[in-house]
């Protein structure tokens, strides 16, 4: 959980720093504010799921709920941020993933994938 808190608090920072210094479509800020996003939720999802071991409020058959639905979003996460570093190395890019608002992308089909996947494990489960 500590390393969760610190990433938060890394953060806040780099988000004021976006803020204040960054303009997505005249520079590249955009994808390094991102790319921090990612890394932070990585960092906190995976806090949150090694603090789920250690609560003892919640039902153990919900804790396991929790952990396994935690799973894919670190891993959605993940997808996010490799797009990302991709994104540093093909600066041509850049501008079309900004633009694609509306449409198809990778997010919405990992986000499609994650609901699949748990719909199915719950059903399974049954």
């Amino acid at each position: 959980m500590q390393l969760a808190i610190r990433a938060i608090i890394l953060y806040f920072p780099l988000v004021f720093i976006y803020k204040a210094f960054g303009n997505p479509f005249d520079n590249y800020w955009i994808n390094t504010y991102w790319f921090m996003v990612s890394i932070n939720s990585i960092l906190v999802f995976i806090g949150i799921r090694k603090a789920c071991l250690q609560i003892n409020l919640l039902h153990e058959e919900t804790i396991k709920e929790y952990r396994d639905i935690l799973l894919p979003v670190i891993a959605y996460w993940g997808v996010m941020a490799i797009i990302r570093v991709y994104l540093f190395f093909n600066i041509e890019r850049h501008s079309e993933v900004i633009n694609s608002a509306g449409k198809v992308t990778t997010g919405l089909v990992c986000i499609v994938i994650m609901f699949i996947y748990l719909t199915a494990k719950r059903w399974f489960k049954k």
